[in-house]
């Protein structure tokens, strides 16, 4: 009697997975801009930053997340390949505390930490690209274009190598943006 359930089974979790499957941790990038202050370029931008499990778990359960924020500045050419001029990185850790229930964001290239009660909180400040300087006007030639290029993303290759072993075989442990481009003014 048990085996006539078996098909009504399959077919409702064929029906459910679809919408599972759409759910999963994401790195947006929602608004990014650029501008010129007191000769150097600085940016501002918006990020959409969404853990689910199980790099939320992962989190909760004491591991650190590395996010990245790349930039590249790239001469634009018309006859041939645009030429990297930089490359900047932008490193975050995110951790947990248990036992002071508290989120950490350290932020990897000045060493600043700041602690907040919800992930939520953590994640929106984590999203929010404010005045970051990102290369020197006298660097550039003045009559060429520039373009900067951005992506932001979860580094998994900074997990614990149990956890990277997961991240290089599935999606869910590695949320990230494409990369998105904009002229450099």
């Amino acid at each position: 009697m048990r085996l006539y359930y078996l098909p009504l089974l399959i077919l409702l979790l064929g029906a459910v997975s679809p919408v599972c499957a759409k759910e999963r941790s994401h790195v947006r990038i929602d608004d990014i801009e650029s501008w010129l202050n007191n000769d150097v370029y600085m940016v501002r931008g918006d990020l959409d930053i969404r853990l689910i499990n199980p790099v939320l778990e992962a989190l909760d359960n004491g591991v650190a997340l590395t996010f990245a924020f790349d930039y590249e500045i790239l001469r634009s050419n018309r006859w041939w390949l645009d030429k990297k001029i930089a490359d900047i990185s932008q490193r975050f850790q995110v951790t947990y505390h248990a036992l002071s229930r508290q989120y950490l964001l350290t932020n990897l290239n000045t060493r600043s930490v700041h602690t907040y009660y919800s992930l939520d909180l953590l994640l929106d400040a984590l999203g929010q690209i404010r005045d970051f300087p990102l290369i020197d006007k006298s660097l550039l030639e003045p009559d060429e274009l520039y373009i900067v290029r951005m992506r932001a993303y979860l580094d998994y290759d900074e997990l614990p190598i149990p956890l990277r072993i997961r991240a290089y075989s599935s999606l869910s442990w590695r949320p990230g943006s494409d990369w998105i481009s904009w002229p450099l003014r």
